[in-house]
């Protein structure tokens, strides 16, 4: 089933000596043969976030809200920390040296490929325990899923005790 998300996580991914690793079956169709992988720091950690074309460009567009020195300042770090990625016939890509370093990943190492909706995230075990560990776990699930539900006008609220 291919609902255009990528879903799950695997545990103990392979760097190859070249730098290569291989994409999950699951998720290649998803995510093209041609993508972009970008550098960036979240909640603490440092990750290489995979983004299938599509996505890329909608993050492109996004970049364009604000002053002109906030626009400016998210491209430049953006796109100094992005570069285009192609898999091979056995569904590998290379990372790119410098943003491996800066995720600080090693060849021959393992990592972590978790699933984030539209993209993919790739996590050393250190940083995926770090960023996992600062989520908010005593929260009830389904109030964050209400979070994200949009507040009743007041006028609404007004009339709903009644």
């Amino acid at each position: 089933m291919n609902l255009g998300i990528f879903v799950g996580t695997y545990m103990d991914q392979k760097l190859d000596s070249k730098g290569r690793l291989s994409v999950p079956a699951k998720w290649r169709e998803r995510l093209g043969t041609e993508f972009f992988m970008v550098c960036m720091n979240l909640r603490g950690s440092t990750c290489i976030k995979l983004y299938p074309q599509d996505e890329f460009m909608h993050c492109v567009e996004a970049l364009d809200d604000g002053t002109a020195n906030e626009v400016y300042e998210k491209n430049k770090i953006f796109f100094s920390n992005a570069e285009e990625c192609t898999l091979d016939a056995q569904g590998r890509f290379t990372l790119n040296a410098r943003l491996k370093d800066y995720a600080g990943m090693e060849n021959g190492s393992t990592v972590i490929m978790q699933g984030h909706k539209r993209t993919i995230e790739i996590w050393t075990n250190e940083g995926f325990n770090t960023m996992f560990n600062g989520l908010r776990t005593d929260t009830n699930f389904l109030d964050l899923m209400d979070a994200g539900k949009k507040e009743k006008p007041a006028s609404e609220e007004q009339t709903a005790g009644v």
